[in-house]
């Protein structure tokens, strides 16, 4: 257990360097940037796909178009569509730029040089397994909440046709509430493992199956010790943001005090201060967010090797496949 805390703290203390923070920052802005554009792309079909049929009924008259069955259910559908899609495309962009942040901070601390193109050569072979590894995860949770769900849709029937058969509705609302207490249960016993599942593919070759097997094994290197980490890892990024937010709502109270106390007469002040606090919230939110970031890449690049040492095995590096495999065909 000491060892966990010590990786911890080192971790943090990793993370307290100006230059790493700003390396880490134009890497999410250039991510954000990206998901954005891709966000804009897809409302921009989405609202091309209703134009026609709201021009076809007017403006005026668009609440007509939507008291129609099939027509909701048309647009209730694309806009599932389009969602999923965002969803994917977004967690394809951001696979790749996560790979880039674990070996721009493992290179760091090897090198102490930090280089954005070598972290993207080195995180391009290896993004589209991370891709795939966090889709199959976000599938069976997905499929796991569906299940969940299920009952509470067909009890609904049930309950409209009177007060005397609202009996499914709540035997139904039991089961989601009682299976999703599970699977949060399930999910925070995981924790380590799903922590885990990044730098197991970005730092060995391994396939998707593989990976998950190499992440269950690496967290049951030491169990205990590693889901207290994550619990202590949590504690830290909960406690900060706990400080972070109370400034930001100090600032916001004692500006709208003395705006219901002056009302209209100093609008102009009270405008002043709000872009005050507006200015400061930025100041403070987005250093944290840069730095979190940070922060949990150092944790589970650190974590990871931890767990490789513990289990006493060398982590199988990317160039001494190759030579092997060389050496085999001559």
């Amino acid at each position: 257990m000491p060892g966990f805390v010590d990786t911890l703290i080192e971790s943090f203390k990793q993370t307290l360097n100006l230059k790493l923070w700003l390396y880490f920052f134009a890497i999410q802005l250039l991510e954000g940037i990206m998901i954005g554009v891709i966000f804009l792309f897809l409302a921009l079909i989405g609202f091309l796909a209703l134009l026609g049929p709201v021009t076809s009924v007017g403006i005026g008259n668009i609440e007509l178009l939507f008291s129609d069955p099939g027509i909701l259910a048309s647009v209730i559908c694309i806009a599932c569509v389009l969602f999923l899609v965002f969803l994917v495309v977004a967690s394809f962009i951001g696979s790749l730029f996560t790979g880039m942040m674990f070996h721009l901070f493992n290179d760091f601390l090897r090198t102490k040089r930090l280089d954005l193109a070598s972290a993207f050569e080195k995180a391009r072979p290896r993004f589209f397994t991370y891709f795939k590894v966090s889709l199959l995860v976000g599938v069976i949770i997905s499929i796991v909440l569906a299940i969940a769900f299920a009952p509470l849709l067909l009890s609904i029937p049930f309950a409209e046709a009177g007060a005397q058969n609202l009996g499914p509705l709540i035997a139904g609302a039991g089961f989601f509430v009682l299976l999703l207490l599970v699977i949060v249960i399930a999910l925070f016993l995981l924790s380590p493992m799903l922590n885990l599942l990044a730098p197991v593919a970005f730092f060995e070759r391994r396939g998707v199956i593989e990976s998950i097997k190499r992440a269950l094994e690496l967290m049951k290197a030491n169990y205990l010790g590693n889901l207290a980490y994550v619990i202590l890892y949590s504690i830290i990024i909960m406690a900060i943001s706990f400080v972070i937010s109370t400034i930001v709502q100090f600032l916001q109270l004692a500006v709208m005090l003395p705006a219901m106390a002056t009302g209209s007469s100093a609008g102009a002040a009270i405008g002043g201060l709000i872009a005050l606090v507006v200015l400061v919230s930025i100041v403070l939110y987005v250093p944290f967010t840069v730095w979190s970031v940070c922060f949990d890449t150092a944790c589970f690049r650190n974590l990871y090797f931890l767990d490789h040492s513990l289990l006493g095995r060398p982590v199988r590096k990317h160039r001494a496949k190759r030579s092997t495999r060389k050496r085999k065909s001559k």
